[in-house]
């Protein structure tokens, strides 16, 4: 497989579930789909993120420097962890409810511990490879934005009844998958530098 054909299958990944990110939010708080049914989505796709990250570094690694390796690799690393909280949220906690002292020491220990750290390094990373994008901008730069921005507002509105949060990394990633799909990230990054050569 070449290498072009490994970045349009990341941008596709980034597309399909950076898109399916972006809508989820609105369908849990409309109750068109349940939250349980959504952590089943977000199990399933963080995998397919991982591998969207994947083609997103490797297109810009050259110019995005140290910054977009440390906000890759965390931002791989909150993921990645993000699976196993998911699978004991999904498929693990509903069949504990019924022991509510099992409840209670799950919510003190060190599971709560591991929640804080996913989500902290979740934040970070994201903040971390979006400002990396935006430096580099062979990627498309309000994309990268658009994920530093998202990781923020979902720590800084967390108790709002629709993670706004998700919905701007979800964008970021749809848009960061369209480009590397059409393998035109440099012209999409940058049109104005583009124009005035033209001219």
């Amino acid at each position: 497989m070449t290498a072009r054909n490994l970045f349009r299958l990341s941008g596709l990944t980034a597309m399909v579930f950076g898109g399916l990110r972006l809508v989820s939010p609105v369908l849990v708080a409309a109750g068109v789909i349940t939250a349980t049914t959504d952590g089943y989505r977000v199990l399933v796709a963080i995998p397919f993120y991982v591998l969207a990250l994947m083609g997103i570094y490797a297109r810009q690694h050259e110019k995005a420097g140290v910054l977009g390796l440390v906000g890759f690799a965390v931002a791989v690393t909150g993921d990645m962890l993000n699976i196993g909280l998911r699978f004991v949220t999904v498929l693990v906690a509903p069949y504990i409810q019924q022991f509510p002292e099992a409840v209670a020491a799950a919510g003190q220990g060190p599971f709560t511990t591991a929640m804080m750290v996913t989500f902290w390094l979740y934040v970070i990373g994201y903040v971390l490879l979006g400002v990396s994008i935006a430096w580099a901008g062979v990627l498309p730069r309000i994309a990268g934005v658009l994920l530093a921005l998202g990781a923020v507002v979902s720590f800084v509105l967390a108790a709002l009844p629709v993670n706004i949060g998700a919905m701007l990394v979800g964008a970021g990633m749809v848009w960061l998958g369209y480009a590397l799909w059409m393998g035109n990230s440099e012209r999409v990054a940058s049109p104005v530098p583009e124009m005035a050569a033209t001219d």
